[in-house]
């Protein structure tokens, strides 16, 4: 069976490894006639709901049956970013990002709670504050680098989420990436005549940073997310955030800018 997903798997890998480099945005491939004379083996694992937008769930794979994020539709209204369901589908997946499955089903397995709703508020709030970086762009680069409080998988859906709404928006696409990795793709230019000093003339960089608190499971922690665009272009803030019954909620302490 693991041989099965894995092969039909490396397509949808591939491509979905292509979509980020070209940060392309979701597509849909039909399934070929070789999927459709498939002898189904049906798979079932468990998957965590990212973001809820009115029937349609963001969910993403805990463990490593499909290893991505992927969309499917509900009608309880009871579900919620968090939870825990446990997934049903055929072993086919469909060349898509975020992926597709066969003939998906799911139940809820257990209630819990999300950062990332925090997070892309976060972002808004970070956004609206000092916009004279935010013009002439084409491009935003988020740096999850160093923040501890959400998983590799919980990333991945957070730029996905990020990159759904600023490429609506705003007609700016939003990729993952950090300083040393823009500084290798040429995206940044030398700043004046400032020894090692670089500017990110058509892009901003967001970057989140968590202190993670010594409690497990973790109920508090402080974190400071800035925007930088060159030496004299950045603006930050420093939060607290604090688990307050099944939300997140956060106060912002202080500010910074260059």
């Amino acid at each position: 069976m693991k041989r099965l997903i894995c092969s039909i798997l490396a397509g949808a890998l591939l491509f979905s490894g292509c979509a980020d480099k070209n940060i392309a945005h979701t597509t849909v491939t039909e399934p070929t006639s070789t999927q459709a004379t498939h002898e189904f083996e049906y798979v079932t694992f468990d998957a965590k709901v990212m973001k809820r937008t009115g029937d349609s769930l963001l969910l993403g794979d805990l463990g490593d049956t499909v290893g991505s994020i992927f969309y499917l539709h509900t009608d309880d209204d009871t579900i919620k970013a968090g939870d825990t369901v446990e997934v049903t589908f055929n072993g086919i997946v469909m060349e898509s990002y975020p992926l597709q499955l066969g003939d998906p089903s799911f139940k809820l397995k257990e209630q819990g709670t999300s950062l990332l709703p925090m997070l892309e508020e976060l972002y808004h709030e970070l956004w609206e504050r000092d916009r004279l970086l935010n013009e002439d762009l084409n491009v935003i680069a988020v740096n999850f680098d160093k923040i501890s409080v959400i998983s590799d998988i919980e990333k991945e859906a957070l730029r996905k989420i990020l990159d759904d709404y600023m490429y609506s928006n705003h007609d700016i696409s939003v990729i993952e990436s950090n300083f040393e990795k823009l500084k290798e793709e040429n995206l940044l230019k030398p700043y004046g005549d400032i020894e090692n000093a670089y500017h990110f003339p058509d892009g901003l960089l967001i970057s989140f940073e968590s202190r993670e608190d010594t409690s497990l499971p973790v109920t508090s922690f402080t974190m400071s997310i800035t925007k930088w665009r060159s030496p004299l272009g950045a603006y930050g803030i420093n939060i607290i955030a604090n688990l307050d019954g099944n939300e997140w909620k956060y106060e912002i302490e202080t500010e910074f800018m260059a």
